[in-house]
């Protein structure tokens, strides 16, 4: 016999009272009534736990695999992007022989002049630095990464894997004394030579963005040296110079990108070769309803009619959202000046498109960290029809322990800005820039020569701009936010 406390009747109160003492309780122990979130867990720690044997469920209607695979092609999009412009890029540089920037696998393709308007190996290059390029192909096995000396001139060599996350070899992280590395990836188990240092990298495709600094064209032949000494030699050769391991490119697929298939045809390529982050099997598991990552390549053809309606229309309005996309991804602004935490990315996957989207190639914020602006003081775009400044106020220009720059570029294009100066950017190693008397920094950004320190000019486009204040190597005060960037100020129409 039920209790009449519990009847139909008294249900409600009875709820009201529960929910009454569950909010006293945590009161008196001192803890919030909601608790955090369980979060992820372990599957295979659960008693008599086994995966699924059976496949996914099959939609018998056509609208229905259709808004199936719409929602599944959206998903692969935004997650594949960056790997399929990476491959893009790979493909271009080691099949066209005839292409300047051709650069066989674990080659170094030297870049020997400072990227200017024609710069069109990627978007958004720094001008501050010469820029070598590679890729590795590890599928073989590992690779002797050999580094010169630089006596103390910055240099970075970037490992970006397919899916743009970034490590680096550089000054920060090894100081600029030289060494040999053996670069493997995670699932390489063998022995490194006697005290080369094993540097760790997840995809067996990866790209290699050197930076080596350089002030001006006069210490060309310097740098150029020093580019030359940087070389990968395959482990099996550097341990027996009589063998020769041979790296082609038959495998690689077509990269033409005319439309979804084309894309998804690369993004499967991608995620079949290179694998993914463990962390990310679930959300890749399902790609496999459209056909990638599968146990067969990418078939367009063998797609039913709705499949393919809606992998058209999901990969159309993915790309949309991220070619509509004029600026980072991100929350935070800080004196109108967006920064975010690129080159890792994590479960991020629209942040990591549109920052691709902007420019490929992006390192971590703890090598430079980046302040990117489009807009004035006021939330306005910044457009060539106006003058603006940047005033730094004593002894608060970036604090860094390599260097800074202020660059401009066109919107959208992602190029410098050609002018009669050649002057693309500004920074701590201009040569004739000038503080004001009280200690104070001004930038200034229009078209007619300032009446004073010209040396502070950056001439603009005539149309949109936007800018990026790179700081190596920053100091804590800018990783941790307490130094700031100040505005870009309007001060008049075209001058």
């Amino acid at each position: 016999m039920k209790h009449p406390v519990f009847s139909e009747k008294n249900r409600p109160v009875m709820s009201s009272l529960l929910i009454l003492c569950l909010l006293v309780a945590a009161i008196f122990t001192g803890q919030e009534a909601i608790s955090a979130p369980y979060g992820a867990y372990d599957i295979h720690q659960a008693s008599q736990y086994r995966p699924s044997h059976t496949t996914e469920a099959v939609l018998d209607q056509k609208r229905w695999r259709e808004l199936d695979a719409y929602n599944v092609a959206m998903s692969a999009t935004i997650y594949s992007y960056p790997g399929v412009m990476e491959y893009l890029q790979l493909y271009r540089q080691t099949t066209e022989s005839a292409n300047p920037e051709f650069t066989p696998f674990n080659t170094f393709n030297h870049g020997r002049e400072m990227a200017g308007p024609d710069y069109t190996v990627f978007k958004a290059p720094n001008v501050d630095t010469l820029y070598s390029n590679a890729w590795l192909d590890l599928s073989k096995g590992p690779i002797v990464f050999e580094v010169p000396d630089t006596s103390g001139r910055y240099y970075t060599a970037n490992f970006i894997d397919m899916y743009a996350n970034a490590s680096n070899i550089g000054q920060r992280t090894y100081g600029t004394d030289g060494g040999k590395f053996l670069i493997a990836t995670t699932r390489w188990e063998g022995e490194a030579p006697d005290g080369m240092p094993v540097f760790r990298t997840t995809t067996p495709y990866m790209w290699v963005l050197l930076r080596i600094l350089i002030d001006d064209p006069s210490e060309y032949p310097e740098v150029h040296a020093l580019q030359d000494k940087f070389t990968f030699t395959p482990l099996a050769e550097y341990l027996d110079p009589r063998r020769k391991i041979e790296y082609g490119t038959d495998k690689l697929i077509p990269a033409k990108l005319g439309d979804a298939m084309d894309f998804f045809r690369i993004a499967d390529f991608v995620i079949r070769e290179n694998g993914f982050p463990i962390e990310d099997t679930g959300h890749v598991y399902t790609f496999r309803r459209i056909g990638i990552g599968g146990d067969k390549p990418f078939d367009p053809d063998s797609l039913d009619e709705g499949t393919r309606l809606g992998l058209n229309r999901g990969y159309e309005d993915a790309m949309e959202m991220i070619n509509g996309s004029n600026k980072f991804h991100v929350k935070e602004k800080v004196n109108n000046w967006r920064v975010g935490d690129v080159g890792m990315y994590g479960h991020n996957y629209l942040h990591r498109s549109f920052v691709n989207h902007v420019g490929l190639g992006a390192n971590v914020i703890e090598e430079d960290h980046a302040f990117v602006t489009f807009t004035d003081k006021d939330g306005q775009l910044l457009d060539g029809a106006h003058s603006y400044r940047i005033h730094f106020p004593d002894g608060q220009t970036p604090p860094v322990n390599a260097f800074w720059s202020l660059t401009l570029y066109l919107m959208p294009e992602g190029t410098v800005y050609a002018n009669d100066l050649n002057r693309y950017a500004l920074g701590d190693r201009s040569r004739d820039m000038q503080f004001n008397k009280d200690g104070s920094l001004d930038i200034f950004i229009q078209h007619n020569k300032p009446e004073t320190y010209a040396g502070n000019w950056l001439p603009p486009p005539e149309g949109k701009f936007w800018l990026a204040l790179r700081c190596y190597i920053p100091k804590q005060v800018i990783q941790d936010g307490t130094w700031k960037p100040p505005f870009v100020e309007r001060v008049g129409i075209r001058q």
